[in-house]
C-alpha cells in the first residue's frame, strides 16, 4: 500500500521502475551494507559518481547520443549533478566512517 500511496504521489515526476518491490529490497540492502560496511559503500558510491559525471561529458558534448541514451526529458546536466551529488556523499560517508 505504501508502495501505490507514493506512486499515486510522485508518479508523473518518476520513472515506474521506482515503484516496485525489487527496488525497494535493493534499497533496503545498501541501507544495511551502509551500517555494516560504510567505507565499502562510500568506495563505491564515489567510484559510481565519477563514472557517471564521465557518462554526463560526453552526452553532453553529443546532444544525439545523449536523447537516445537518456530516458524521458532527462539532460546530461542532470546526469552530472547527480555524479557529483554521488561523489559528494561517498565523500563525506567515507570521512564519516574513518
Amino acid at each position: 500500500r505504501v508502495l501505490d500511496k507514493a506512486e499515486k504521489r510522485y508518479g508523473p515526476v518518476l520513472p515506474p521502475w521506482v515503484f516496485t518491490r525489487g527496488t525497494t529490497a535493493i534499497l533496503g540492502l545498501w541501507l544495511l551494507l551502509l551500517i555494516l560496511l560504510p567505507s565499502l559503500i562510500s568506495a563505491m558510491l564515489m567510484i559510481t559518481g565519477f563514472l557517471a559525471v564521465g557518462f554526463g561529458a560526453v552526452l553532453y558534448t553529443d546532444d544525439a547520443f545523449a536523447a537516445r541514451v537518456l530516458p524521458g526529458r532527462s539532460t546530461p546536466n542532470h546526469l552530472l549533478i547527480g555524479g557529483v551529488g554521488l561523489v559528494a556523499l561517498g565523500f563525506l560517508l567515507g570521512m564519516i566512517a574513518n
